[in-house]
């Protein structure tokens, strides 16, 4: 899934809009410090992200939550309704 596809299903699951919107790696790496992670770290997450999002860098799907939990990972969709009430929150 890309991320507009993420948000489109957030935003079935939640029966509400949902976007998203890009933003430059300086103000994500920014947004992260703010919140108490290392710059380098901030800078890492940033570069490892545009790899993935420029296809770069692909995430294996591995079976490490069902081995780890004994249940079936979620859907985007049955996440967002699981955790409906923290992300309404937000």
């Amino acid at each position: 899934m890309n991320h507009h596809e993420v948000a489109a299903a957030l935003a079935q699951a939640l029966g509400r809009p949902v976007r998203y919107t890009s933003v430059p790696a300086e103000d994500f790496v920014a947004l992260l410090v703010a919140r108490g992670f290392a710059p380098e770290y901030g800078q890492f997450l940033a570069e490892a992200l545009i790899d993935v999002a420029t296809g770069h860098r692909r995430i294996p799907v591995a079976d490490t939550v069902e081995r780890v939990t004994g249940r079936r990972p979620y859907s985007v969709v049955d996440f967002a309704r699981h955790h409906a009430a923290e992300l309404a929150a937000g």
